[in-house]
């Protein structure tokens, strides 16, 4: 009994030594206002976000807790004035300038940023300047209204002059606005001509309100500026700023000891690998290679109806399963909602390729059986419609290996390293391994031989990788390029391994004539 009860106070004793360490903890209250990637309420009414997830981190890292009042409602300005009036301690996402520097502390830069220019996609056809000084110089003539966020600083310093002249001289060319969406509403209904963004937030607006037909990204190269941490500095008590000394340092020192650890690069790659996909995938060209693929393998789904002999209702199953279920059995796996459910695209693929190939087959088959004239053509076109059908195949493959990294990139699913691949291949040959074990459960070709899913995961893993390269770049474009490399790479090697026809070497392979003569 005094076992027990001995034992009861040490457990006692530890839970509240614990919890007294937790309350002991230094606490830091951050500003935020709505930035989506950086700052935002999630669906489940949390605050998250790039900036977010990195301040915690490091602070966290020095036994610093950093917390937010996730009912706020704050404007950049707003943040800014709450920490020169010591209202907030900190406030992230700022870049560095004489100003700033005089009223506030500044820390090491824990990322960096990009800009961009942004115009109706029906107009962007007069902006052909090709530098910034060019661009100010023909807004200044044609008198455009240009959209800015108020108080905000851009990466750019020749356009940071032109705000401030602009502002001096109080002229109608400056429209400002309190947020990112607001200024994208205002270029929308025609209330400015041109407005300038962070790139990746500009992309994401793009992205979730459906405006990629409407606006277009200006081609002009804007540099890249790091981001620090706004931190209270006192005019009058050496006390208050010794502690935000303090606490500049531990977020320096925390900087370098997860950059070590690689947790930032992990942290960032976590909330703006989707956004840099989404940008890729959601344009109409990507949009159009994915129903491509979804229609080939509805063919081929078709063709496994027609050479089995199958009825509507199994035809029916064989496209559905070659065109969906890849994606299908990915999404249940990663707890997604089925991409199939999404849009209607995929359903209307299946049931047309479905009724009208079927009609079709039975046309053709009965010119085979009345014409001899046309059964000599088929038979003449037969190579070049089986080219044609690898062709097909192989981009569909690429584009569907690509989609299903980016699953993988959404989903969060770690690590990017091995699940990119594994998903990327489930995508591209999941379906082509349901159709074949529902008919022949012995002689499924994706597991005996078929090259396809070994392409499928090698250029998985090169895009996988590339992806997380791109953690410390964050270039759009540099990602756009790495999905067109991936799509060719994956295209060219199927055919090439077709080609010189190539297999997946099987496990205990024994030479067919061997077979034959020893039974």
């Amino acid at each position: 009994m005094k076992l027990a009860f001995t034992y009861f106070l040490l457990l006692a004793n530890l839970f509240f030594s614990t919890a007294n360490a937790d309350d002991e903890k230094e606490v830091v209250k951050c500003g935020w206002y709505h930035w989506d990637p950086y700052q935002y309420i999630d669906e489940n009414k949390t605050l998250t976000g790039l900036d977010v997830a990195l301040v915690k981190a490091i602070f966290a890292s020095s036994g610093i807790v950093a917390q937010y009042d996730e009912n706020a409602k704050d404007t950049w300005r707003q943040n800014q004035d709450d920490v020169r009036f010591k209202i907030k301690d900190v406030a992230a996402g700022a870049f560095k300038t004489p100003g700033r520097e005089e009223i506030y502390y500044l820390t090491k830069p824990y990322r960096y940023e990009w800009n961009s220019l942004y115009v109706r996609t029906d107009e962007d056809f007069q902006f052909e300047q090709d530098n910034v000084s060019d661009l100010i110089e023909f807004i200044k003539s044609r008198m455009l209204r240009v959209g800015v966020i108020k108080g905000y600083k851009y990466t750019s310093d020749v356009i940071n002059d032109f705000v401030a002249e602009q502002n001096d001289q109080k002229t109608s060319l400056l429209v400002e606005s309190k947020t990112e969406e607001s200024n994208f509403s205002k270029l929308v209904s025609n209330k400015v001509d041109i407005l300038i963004s962070d790139r990746l937030v500009g992309a994401r607006i793009l992205w979730k309100k459906k405006l990629g037909g409407q606006i277009s990204e200006l081609p002009i190269k804007l540099p890249a500026k790091p981001i620090h941490l706004l931190i209270h500095k006192s005019e009058v008590d050496e006390k208050i700023n010794e502690h935000s000394r303090r606490i500049r340092d531990a977020f320096n020192k925390g900087i370098d000891e997860l950059s070590q650890k690689g947790e930032i690069k992990k942290i960032i790659g976590e909330y703006l690998f989707p956004v840099l996909m989404n940008i890729t995938v959601q344009r109409e060209w990507f949009y159009m290679i994915d129903i491509i693929g979804a229609f080939f393998f509805a063919i081929a789904g078709l063709l496994i109806a027609r050479d089995h002999k199958y009825d509507i209702f199994g035809t029916f199953i064989m496209t559905s399963l070659l065109a969906t279920g890849g994606g299908l059995m990915r999404d249940l796996i990663v707890g997604r909602q089925p991409a199939v459910l999404r849009s209607p695209d995929y359903a209307y693929i299946v049931v047309v390729v479905s009724i009208i190939g079927f009609l079709l087959c039975r046309i053709h088959f009965a010119l085979l059986n009345k014409y001899e004239a046309y059964n000599a053509m088929a038979k003449k076109n037969k190579k070049k419609c089986e080219f044609v059908r690898e062709v097909i195949e192989a981009i569909a493959i690429g584009a569907y290996t690509i989609i299903g990294v980016g699953v993988a990139v959404e989903m969060k699913v770690a690590p990017l390293w091995l699940w990119g691949p594994v998903l990327g291949c489930l995508t591209s040959c999941g379906g082509g391994l349901l159709a074949n074990a529902l008919r022949h459960g012995d002689e499924i070709k994706t597991m005996r031989g078929a090259i396809d899913p070994e392409c499928s995961l090698i250029w998985g893993a090169f895009f996988s990788g590339f992806l997380i390269w791109q953690a410390d770049r964050l270039n759009p474009n540099e990602v756009l390029l790495g999905v067109i490399i991936t799509l060719v790479g994956t295209t060219l090697t199927m055919l090439l391994a077709k080609k010189r026809k190539l297999n997946s070497p099987c496990m205990n392979h024994i030479d067919p004539q061997f077979e034959a003569a020893n039974g």
